[in-house]
């Protein structure tokens, strides 16, 4: 049985998704868009035995409105609702009255995620709910239709006609709109701890500051939190500046936002190439967001320079733009191989970066991978090799099986031979490790220098002269 119930209550989240990511431009739609397809589908309402399959808009309009709302299509905004002035028409019940009659919802959190996702400010927000949604023109009323055959909610058997689906070809809804977020009161020593850790990694996301801010407004006025010494704190490294944040948190917003849509959106932006020390205009599909040394890295779909679609990490504080230009999938800015992508229903995604990340060590999953094979002084690989947990293929090696290791990992002839001569002169006593890493992944390259001294790379030896080469040059600043 498929279940839709979570259609009954017109959660933020649930009319941030159905007005495409774009609730601030489509509140009064998307409370529309509800509206309608909560009659077309809950059992409750039973439009479907009273339309006809198919059905026409003068059809749906004759069961929508009032007898006495204007049929005219050519008439203004005005004037269709002028002759149901003080009637039971739809079109004369509020934002407000549609969202609060007849389901149960907290008000006032209601009210503040609304204006979290749309941008609103407080005289904005009023402003919307107290507007009338179904007090709009007749086109704009047949354009809600197409919408709804656009993102898959009802069917368009041919010109000027409508049918609704089967209940198990509706559209799949995004998992935070499944999840109950009823809980269970906290402890007192639950809230304490909870707040703490919202407080720390709030950086992380920006709402989790707001819900940080009202935890704490919950404890202080129940005076359910004694004066007591915290306990837990929670120390993660973060690089940026207060305006720089601001503008990170920003640029996630925004984000979060078009991935609210069906499709998603692509996107444009300036950004600094360190490697380069140039500035470059980006074009991307973005995918999902990673926190990761200090940072937070936007993994996206581009076209690289042989005109080839492929994977890239971008440092969010090292974007420029003051803001992510969204481009609509008809701009001719979009490179054509991700419109093609776009039509086939195969676009990127996040599922395709976790299996690359299983793959291998290194956050720049796109990268090349590489065997790794490290030596550590035993007593060094007891206490901060052994119970830690790096990748999952990094794991400890036995002296007596590293030739095997060396001759399944290498196939050139002169570099396994070196690898063995290396390990031929080390002792079986030591720790060996091994495992897929991505060569030239940064983030990699910064744990093996912080393996350093006790820590020798033996292959592949492309890696090994990398750290020969730092660690000479190192050896320089210490000469004096």
């Amino acid at each position: 049985m498929v279940d839709i119930e979570y259609l009954a209550k017109p959660t933020p989240e649930l009319l941030g998704w159905l007005s495409g990511g774009q609730l601030g431009n489509r509140f009064g739609r998307s409370i529309r868009l509800w509206f309608l397809i909560t009659r077309f589908y809950l059992p409750e309402y039973d439009w479907r035995s009273s339309l006809p399959q198919p059905f026409s808009y003068p059809q749906l309009r004759d069961r929508l409105f009032a007898p006495t709302h204007n049929l005219q299509e050519q008439s203004t905004r005005e004037a269709v609702s002028a002759t149901c002035a003080n009637s039971d028409c739809i079109c004369q019940r509020t934002a407000g009255e549609l969202v609060f009659a007849q389901v149960s919802l907290d008000r006032q959190l209601w009210l503040e995620r609304v204006a979290q996702l749309a941008g609103f400010s407080a005289s904005e927000l009023e402003k919307n709910i107290a507007a009338f949604p179904f007090q709009t023109v007749h086109r704009s009323l047949r354009d809600d239709l197409k919408y709804l055959v656009e993102t898959g909610w009802l069917e368009k058997p041919k010109q000027g006609r409508y049918q609704l689906k089967v209940l198990q070809a509706l559209p799949k809804p995004p998992p935070n709109l499944l999840v109950n977020t009823v809980a269970a009161p906290l402890a007192t020593a639950q809230q304490r701890d909870l707040l703490h850790v919202l407080q720390a990694i709030a950086f992380v996301q920006p709402n989790l500051e707001i819900m940080a801010d009202r935890l704490w407004q919950q404890v202080t006025q129940s005076g359910s939190m004694p004066s007591v010494q915290q306990r837990l704190f929670v120390h993660l490294d973060y690089i940026l500046p207060d305006q720089t944040q601001e503008r990170v948190d920003d640029y996630q917003v925004t984000l979060e936002r078009l991935w609210e849509m069906p499709q998603g959106a692509v996107i444009q932006f300036e950004t600094w190439v360190a490697r380069q020390e140039r500035l470059v205009t980006a074009t991307v599909y973005p995918v999902c967001l990673h926190y990761i040394r200090r940072a937070k890295y936007l993994s996206a779909y581009r076209l690289n320079g042989t005109d080839e679609l492929e994977w890239h990490n971008y440092r969010l504080d090292r974007i420029i733009s003051p803001q992510l230009k969204v481009l609509p999938w008809g701009s001719t800015e979009i490179p054509a191989a991700l419109k093609l992508l776009r039509d086939r229903g195969r676009l990127p995604t996040s599922a395709e970066i976790e299996s690359a990340l299983e793959e291998a060590w290194g956050f720049d999953f796109y990268l090349p991978k590489v065997f790794l094979i490290m030596r550590f002084a035993r007593k060094f690989a007891r206490w901060y090799v052994a119970d830690s947990v790096r990748h999952p293929t990094f794991k400890c090696l036995a002296y007596g099986e590293l030739r095997q290791v060396v001759e399944a990992h290498f196939s050139d002839i002169k570099e396994r031979r070196k690898i063995l001569a290396l390990i031929e002169r080390r002792s079986p006593e030591d720790a060996y490790y091994g495992g897929w890493i991505r060569w030239r992944d940064t983030n990699v390259l910064m744990r093996l220098r912080d393996w350093r001294p006790n820590g020798e790379v033996l292959a592949p030896l492309v890696v090994r002269e990398k750290m020969r080469e730092e660690v000479a040059i190192e050896s320089q600043f210490y000469r004096d």
